[in-house]
C-alpha cells in the first residue's frame, strides 16, 4: 500500500513524497524488485543518478527479468552521460519489447547524441509507425538537418502542437519541431510564428532586476585591486575554459579542440558552478557569492581546485588539456582566475542579434530568459558590458574567437587557437566534424557538420518580427 501510494504522487509528479513512500515500503520489504525499480524511476526524475542507479541495478540483481528495471537503468545511464552502456540496455530491452515505441525513441535519441545518425533515424521513425500521437521521436528528428520531414509527419505534428489534451510542455516541443522544419525549408515567416508560440507556453522565473544585480554585483567584487592582492590555487596548464554567450559557437570550439590527440573535451560540466552555489557554506562566510570570494583562503583555493582538477585524474597522460565549453562559466571567470591563474580562457563572440535569435530558436528548458525577446535584450547586453570589465580587469589568458571569422576563414583562426594553447599543430582539428565524441548540447547536429557560413547574419530573415531586439 505505501508503494502504490508513492506511484500515485509520482504520477502526480510529486517525487519527493514518492521517494518517502516507496523508501518506508523499502524498509519492510528491502527485496522487492518492484520497489527498488519504482524508487529509481523517482530518484532518475529528480536527477538523483548514482542512487538512483544502485536501486535499478538492485532490482535487476533480485529479478533479472524484470524490464522496467532496465529501462529505468537504461534512462538514468543516459542521464549520467555513459551513453555506450545506456544504448546496449535500450537495444537489450528491445529485444523483449520489439514493438514498444517510447524504447525504439529512447534508443533513436542516444545514437543522435553519439553520432550514429542513420540508426538514429531508422530507430525514430520506427517510433513514430508505432505509435504517431507520440511527441518523443519527433523532436530528435527534426534536429537532423539531412533529412526532410514527410507530409504525414509534418500534419501529425501540426495536430500534437494544438492538441487539447497535451501539455503545454509537449505542445512546445511540437511547435519546436514545426518551426526548425520550416526554417530549414525556408518559410521564415511561419516559422517564426511557430518559435514565439513555443516560447509562449513555457513558464518562466527569470528575474531582470535581480539578474542586473547580480553582474554588478561581479564587477564591483572583481576588479583591479582585488586581483592585485588575491590568493591563488593551482598552477595547473591544463584547464581551457570555453566562454560566451549560448549559440556562440561554443560547441564547434569545443569540438576542434577536442579533435587533438592532447585535448579532451569534457562538454558542459558545471563544477564552477557548483562552487559559486556552496562556496558560502562551505568557508561558513555570512555573505552570498561573488561577496564571498573575499573570505577565501589559499587553503580554500588550492582545496577546492584539487577538487576540480581531480574529476580528470584518470585521463592518460597523453592528455595535456582539458575544455569545459559552459558558456555561463563567462561569469565565473574572476573564481576561475583565482583557482587556475594559469589557465586559459577562449572566448566565443557572434553578431549580437545571431546570438540572440539563435537563443530564441533553441527549445531550451532551464535557459528561461531566452523564452522572451526583451530578456535577451537584457542578458546580452549585460554580458557585453561584463566582457568589457574582463577585458580591463582579468589576469587571465584569453584568446577571443569571432565565429564569423570561424566560419570565413577557419584554417588561420584554428591554427592560432592551438598555438594559444601551447599544442603542436595536429591537421585533425581541420575535421572535427569526423570526431566521435559525445555531444550533448542542442548543437548536437550542427557540430556533426564542416564549417559553413549558413548562419551568418541569419537575423535578416525575421528582421520584421525582431524589432525589440534591434532595438
Amino acid at each position: 500500500a505505501l508503494h502504490l501510494r508513492g506511484l500515485i504522487f509520482a504520477k502526480k509528479g510529486d517525487n519527493f513524497e514518492a521517494i518517502r513512500r516507496i523508501g518506508e515500503a523499502l524498509k519492510i520489504q528491502p527485496n522487492s524488485s518492484i520497489f527498488h525499480s519504482n524508487m529509481s524511476w523517482s530518484l532518475s526524475s529528480l536527477d538523483q543518478l548514482e542512487i538512483a542507479k544502485k536501486h535499478a541495478e538492485r532490482a535487476i540483481q533480485i529479478q533479472p527479468d524484470l524490464l522496467n528495471a532496465h529501462r529505468n537503468l537504461a534512462t538514468v545511464l543516459g542521464k549520467m552521460g555513459d551513453l555506450e552502456q545506456a544504448a546496449s540496455v535500450w537495444r537489450h530491452v528491445m529485444k523483449n519489447a520489439p514493438d514498444d515505441a517510447k524504447v525504439k525513441s529512447s534508443l533513436g535519441a542516444i545514437l543522435l547524441e553519439q553520432g550514429h545518425i542513420d540508426d538514429s533515424i531508422t530507430y525514430l521513425r520506427d517510433s513514430i509507425r508505432i505509435n504517431p500521437d507520440s511527441i518523443r521521436p519527433y523532436i530528435p528528428l527534426a534536429e537532423i538537418g539531412s533529412i526532410k520531414l514527410t507530409q504525414d509527419e509534418m500534419t501529425k505534428l501540426e495536430e500534437l502542437a494544438h492538441s487539447e489534451t497535451l501539455p503545454q510542455s509537449e505542445r512546445a516541443d511540437a511547435l519546436f519541431a514545426l518551426a526548425t522544419c520550416r526554417d530549414r525549408a525556408g518559410e521564415y515567416d511561419q516559422a517564426f510564428g511557430y518559435f514565439a508560440e513555443g516560447n509562449r507556453l513555457k513558464t518562466s522565473s527569470f528575474n531582470s532586476p535581480k539578474h542586473e544585480e547580480y553582474i554588478n554585483d561581479l564587477i564591483h567584487v572583481f576588479d583591479t585591486p582585488f586581483f592585485s592582492s588575491c590568493q591563488q590555487g593551482s598552477d595547473s596548464q591544463r584547464p581551457v575554459f570555453v566562454v560566451g554567450m549560448p549559440r556562440s559557437g561554443t560547441t564547434l570550439t569545443e569540438q576542434i579542440l577536442a579533435s587533438h590527440p592532447n585535448i579532451h573535451g569534457v562538454g558542459e560540466r558545471d563544477e564552477m558552478r557548483d562552487l559559486k552555489n556552496s562556496i558560502a557554506n562551505r568557508i561558513s562566510s555570512s555573505q552570498r557569492f561573488p561577496m564571498a570570494v573575499k573570505g577565501l583562503t589559499e587553503e580554500h583555493l588550492k582545496l577546492f581546485a584539487d577538487e576540480a582538477l581531480s574529476l580528470d585524474q584518470d585521463l592518460p597522460d597523453s592528455i595535456h588539456r582539458v575544455v569545459n565549453k559552459l558558456p555561463g562559466n563567462f561569469q565565473s571567470l574572476g573564481l576561475i582566475s583565482m583557482l587556475f591563474p594559469k589557465a586559459r580562457v577562449i572566448h566565443c563572440r557572434r553578431n549580437a542579434l545571431d546570438t540572440c535569435l539563435s537563443c530564441f530558436f533553441q527549445n531550451f528548458v532551464s535557459l528561461d530568459y531566452s523564452f522572451s525577446l526583451d530578456h535577451l535584450a537584457d542578458v546580452y547586453l549585460r554580458y557585453r558590458r561584463l566582457a568589457e570589465h574582463w577585458q580591463r580587469v582579468l589576469p587571465l589568458s584569453v584568446f577571443n574567437v569571432d565565429y564569423e571569422e570561424m566560419t570565413a576563414s577557419p584554417e588561420s583562426l584554428i591554427r592560432r587557437m592551438v598555438e594559444f594553447v601551447e599544442l603542436p599543430w595536429n591537421d585533425k582539428c581541420l575535421s572535427h566534424q569526423k570526431n566521435k565524441t559525445t555531444v550533448r548540447t542542442l548543437s548536437k547536429w550542427q557540430v556533426r557538420q564542416p564549417i559553413h557560413t549558413r548562419s551568418v547574419n541569419r537575423w535578416r530573415n525575421s528582421e520584421q518580427h525582431i524589432g525589440v531586439l534591434i532595438e
